[in-house]
């Protein structure tokens, strides 16, 4: 998966799940802050996000990919996409 692609697929699982939440689904970018940046995201829906990407890029669903590995920040998609790449690469490896 390339890292475009994997962008995509972490908007659209957004996307999805803003839908079936029934909040606003407002333009994302790869800039756009996901928790709190995004009307009614919070950390509940970020471990959705996290189980459902965790599966697609079979890395496991056991971390928030939705705050900084310190637990400090909420990232951004872009972020996002790298964590989950570095994860599934590391997947890979062993």
């Amino acid at each position: 998966m390339t890292r475009y692609e994997a962008t995509d697929a972490v908007i659209a699982a957004i996307t999805d799940i803003q839908r079936k939440s029934g909040d606003e689904v407002p333009e994302l970018s790869p800039d756009t802050i996901v928790i709190n940046g995004i009307p009614g995201f919070d950390s509940l829906r970020g471990l959705e996000l996290s189980v459902a990407m965790g599966r697609m890029f079979e890395v496991g669903d056991d971390v928030n990919i939705c705050i900084s590995d310190d637990g400090k920040r909420a990232l951004a998609i872009a972020e996002i996409t790298d964590k989950l790449m570095t994860m599934r690469q590391k997947t890979q490896e062993e």
